[in-house]
């Protein structure tokens, strides 16, 4: 049995994806503050998180159909101490395809260049939007 609260909350829900359907997924690139970290993703689908390094985390389709990419996405962790180290400005993000530039010389990043790189050439993905966190 639901309490009143439950409810009032799945009314709610229902209510804004019957007024604000959500649209057809786009890749993306954003920086998640609270997490501190940049997110990219160019694929909806369930992912495995590998690890790298200490900042670069690859996104794997777990169920790639034939012919589908195999990486969908990475995430830079530790963001704002990595630009911080690579002397990037906080007052205005730098372009992905220059972080990928310094993250080729980390260890176990430069495996993943070449697939790091198509996945921003691909898809067209080169700002850093910031997430909309409340």
């Amino acid at each position: 049995m639901q309490n009143d609260r439950t409810r009032q909350i799945e009314v709610e829900m229902r209510k804004l994806f019957r007024d604000s359907p959500p649209g057809p997924f786009r890749p993306f690139a954003v920086f998640e503050e609270r997490l501190d970290r940049i997110v990219v993703l160019t694929r909806d689908c369930s992912v495995t998180e590998t690890r790298v390094n200490d900042v670069l985390v690859m996104l794997e389709n777990n169920y790639p159909g034939d012919g589908e990419e195999r990486y969908v996405g990475f995430v830079i962790e530790g963001a704002r101490g990595f630009l911080a180290a690579c002397g990037f400005s906080a007052d205005e993000p730098p372009r992905l395809q220059t972080i990928l530039n310094v993250l080729a010389g980390l260890p176990g990043s430069a495996d993943h260049r070449d697939t790091l790189a198509h996945l921003l050439t691909e898809h067209r993905l080169d700002t850093i939007e910031l997430s909309n966190e409340a």
